[in-house]
């Protein structure tokens, strides 16, 4: 017991909000420790949405095989089929973009609670994320159009819109932003961080490829029940991707952070904010310079 609170002490100095700009390496290695040391609270509701999202989808599809009689050759039938296809696959997508844009903003939330405050409840996430759904959802259709039409036109300028958007759903949960504001803060704070943001992102979305492809081929030989093995492998890595551009979000902002120097007009001696005489000179603190 006291080991466990010692090495629980021991995580709350190294979890903190950092007090500058992180490196790839840094970034990466802050969100896996948090990650490990908060695994249940960030697997919880990737499990949840990912077991019913994937029930929901076998039981659509089950459910349009039954619709479809083999022996059927009336083009009403098959169009009828098909349209119940494309209907529920349509309210699937819907149900799971929804639920993804909420998760991911609840482990976001609950990434910035505990860098800022060192605690966080599933509870208050949720309900600030479940306040901020219609932003949430605005800036998912803004910056997937523009990502996509980059992608159409070029495919740079589609990894372009892609890292300069990265971060909108950060800024609108920690700043409490709309939809217009978090696409110009997200792309001030990447400015002049093209790279670094690039790296952290390709080699998180490198390892959950790599995790998925693995789970699909190892579930694959269990027919029907392959979702859960999925669905659970899933919820296990996914929340790695919020719990990334949270840290990234934070890295980011403390470069915005400028340190105002006042220096006395006289003598050029640095002085306090505070001072009303110049220690060196003694001249009274009327006009500064700040560099």
């Amino acid at each position: 017991m006291v080991q466990n609170e010692t090495e629980s002490n021991s995580y709350s100095l190294v979890i903190k909000k950092p007090d500058r700009e992180l490196s790839f390496d840094e970034i990466l290695k802050g969100s896996f420790l948090l990650y490990k040391i908060k695994i249940r609270e960030f697997v919880i509701p990737f499990l949840i949405i990912g077991l019913i999202s994937g029930a929901l989808s076998v039981l659509t599809n089950f459910g349009n095989l039954t619709l479809l009689d083999p022996n059927s050759t009336s083009p009403s039938d098959f169009f009828s089929f098909f349209i119940s296809i494309f209907t529920s696959g349509a309210v699937l997508g819907i149900f799971s973009w929804i639920a993804t844009s909420i998760v991911n903003a609840i482990i976001i939330q609950s990434t910035s609670d505990i860098l800022e405050k060192g605690e966080s409840t599933l509870r208050n996430s949720f309900d600030l994320a479940i306040s901020r759904i219609w932003s949430l959802l605005g800036v998912s259709i803004i910056t997937g159009l523009i990502v996509l039409l980059g992608f159409i036109c070029l495919i740079v300028p589609g990894i372009i819109f892609s890292i300069m958007f990265s971060i909108t759903v950060p800024v609108i949960m920690i700043e409490h932003v709309g939809v217009m504001e978090s696409l110009g803060r997200s792309r001030k704070l990447v400015g002049n961080r093209w790279k670094r943001v690039f790296v952290v992102l390709f080699l998180v979305i490198l390892v959950l490829a790599i995790v998925s492809s693995v789970s699909n081929t190892i579930s694959s030989p269990l027919g029907s029940f392959s979702w859960i093995i999925s669905s659970v492998v899933s919820g296990l890595v996914q929340p790695l991707f919020p719990i990334v551009l949270t840290y990234i979000y934070y890295s980011m902002k403390v470069k915005e952070k400028k340190r105002t120097v006042n220096f006395c007009s006289h003598c050029g001696q640095i002085i306090t904010p505070e001072a009303v005489f110049c220690k060196n000179c003694g001249t009274k603190i009327r006009n500064i310079i700040e560099k």
